[in-house]
Order: structure tokens, then sequence, then C-alpha cells
């Protein structure tokens, strides 16, 4: 959903001569299981034109063998190697990566989903 779309984003503001780096942490192999073709095509079409998509680096491959969340660990590496976070929410919740972000002292950007409210 979200991220898919704000990487299309990216890559079209790229397209139109801005300079915007783009990167994908991909949080498990077998990320794309159970996705239709078409979003599995998008998906791979936007991995092609990043900057950079690595697998959870080797620090994080001991979270296979517990109950943490793959695709948090991923938030939590993102929000680790980004200057500001760009958090899409619906009204009041809010994703387990905006607090953290939040905890790191990073600038949020916040996109409400319901209203397209954007407050900082």
């Amino acid at each position: 959903g979200v991220p898919l779309w704000s990487l299309e984003i990216a890559l079209a503001v790229r397209g139109l001569g801005q300079s915007v780096k783009i990167g994908v942490v991909v949080p498990c192999d077998l990320q794309d299981e159970g996705w239709t073709e078409d979003w599995r095509d998008r998906y791979y079409k936007v991995i092609e034109k990043a900057d950079s998509a690595p697998a959870l680096p080797l620090e994080y491959t001991d979270l296979c063998e517990t109950d943490e969340d793959l695709y948090d660990a991923a938030d939590r590496y993102m929000v680790d190697n980004c200057d500001i976070v760009i958090a899409v929410t619906a009204g009041d919740a809010m994703p387990d990566a905006v607090g953290y972000a939040h905890n790191k002292n990073r600038p949020i950007i916040y996109i409400d989903s319901d209203t397209l409210e954007v407050t900082q």
C-alpha cells in the first residue's frame, strides 16, 4: 500500500529532475508471497530503480529466530538510516515506527490518510 505508493511517487519526482535518494529495505526473502502479480511487478520495478535495496543487515538476522516482526525491524532500520520520516497515519493511530522515530529525535512529517492534513 502506502510504502509502495510512496516509492513510486519518489521515482516520479526524481523523473522530473529532482534529487531524491531512494532506499528500500527488504525485511525477508518471502515478503511478496501471496501478492498479486501486479503488486509484485510494481515492487520489483521500484527495487530495480532504487539507489539501494538491501536485505536486513546481518545484525538483524537473529530476529528470524524470535517472535519479533521482521517488518518492524525493517522500519527501525529505515529510521536509523534516514534524515526525516514521513508517516502516513489514520487518525490517532500511530505505527510503532513513528514512536521509534520520535525516540530517535528524527523530524517527522505526519499525513493523515483520512483528511490528508499534513503536520509536523
